[in-house]
């Protein structure tokens, strides 16, 4: 990709008042929820469903997330064990569910975790309810609208879901690339080539000396099912490393019934590398087992803020 954008924020407002309308289109309040506390990832944190024996947070058992990344803070619980200095944590709805970060991994306003610990307990039931339910909702529309894009692409019969650029060695100069193919087709892919030209960090067109062009050809062998993505690699495919990223100016796709396909404008296959992670993260939830229970919607929310419509997984499957 030409730029690698930061892992989908759950960009969340929770609204203090809804509003819905009535059969005579009068509206009404619902119950108020507090605004959100609000927390933001200053380093790279990891979220788990639960808290270690060791008052830690083991990456193996939970998500990654990057600097500037936002999370609701639900709760504030405290973990001691002898011999140790007692360790923060928050609480934290995250798409629907509640997870466990270690506080010092968050910026947090001092106003806000103050007004969240003034709540009293049936207030904080109320907001943590709302809190899951909201992220949860938003989650899947963004979900929905990825999944969108990447149907947008079936009439070509390909995605791009990725692609990058990278050093071969410290000891020479040189530069390969990495991109991974999904086959929004019926029919499964023979063989796929691209043609690509490489550019430097002011968007110069970088020649290769080989061949004394820019304009480069990387044929991939299938097969690629339907519903299924391969990923293929060029070490050295340029001869320097001032190259910082590549456009894929036109591919040909042979299916295994002889018959071929070529897009012109790959850009219109082309996903953005948040609408990649989204679809990606969202197959890898679908495949979560460690948790079977689903968060309803609160009672009094269920007419003005109904759960997002059922999505149809775009299978996204681990790269070979």
């Amino acid at each position: 990709m030409k730029c690698f954008l930061p892992l989908f924020v759950v960009a969340l407002v929770l609204i203090a008042t809804q509003v819905r309308a009535d059969e005579k289109g009068k509206t009404t309040a619902s119950p108020a929820y507090p605004q959100p506390v609000l927390g933001y990832v200053e380093t790279d944190a990891t979220i788990a469903r639960r808290i270690g024996s060791y008052c830690s947070i083991y990456p193996s058992e939970g998500r990654n997330l990057k600097a500037n990344d936002t999370l609701v803070i639900i709760g504030t619980h405290q973990c001691e064990r002898a011999y140790s200095s007692p360790t923060d944590f928050y609480e934290v709805a995250f798409r629907g569910k509640p997870y466990y970060v270690q506080a010092v991994r968050l910026k947090v306003s001092e106003d806000d975790l103050t007004r969240l610990k003034a709540m009293t307990e049936d207030e904080i039931q109320k907001y943590k309810d709302f809190a899951l339910y909201a992220t949860k909702r938003n989650w899947l529309e963004s979900a929905g609208d990825a999944v969108k894009k990447l149907e947008k692409t079936a009439p070509y019969g390909v995605a791009i879901l990725k692609a990058s650029v990278y050093g071969m060695s410290e000891y020479t100069e040189g530069m390969g690339f990495s991109v991974t193919f999904f086959n929004t087709s019926k029919k499964t892919i023979k063989y796929i080539t691209a043609h690509y030209v490489g550019y430097n960090a002011v968007k110069d067109a970088v020649k290769d000396w080989r061949v004394k062009s820019s304009k480069l050809t990387l044929k991939g062998v299938g097969p690629i099912a339907p519903g299924t993505s391969a990923t293929y690699t060029r070490d050295y495919a340029w001869m320097t490393n001032l190259v910082d990223h590549f456009d894929i100016t036109e591919l040909t796709i042979q299916y295994m019934d002889g018959s071929k396909k070529t897009i012109k404008k790959p850009d219109k296959v082309w996903l953005n590398a948040s609408t990649y992670r989204i679809l990606k993260e969202y197959n890898e939830d679908l495949s979560d087992n460690d948790d079977s229970k689903t968060e309803a919607a609160p009672a009094a929310l269920a007419t003005d803020a109904a759960p997002a419509p059922e999505i149809t997984p775009a299978a996204v499957p681990a790269a070979r």
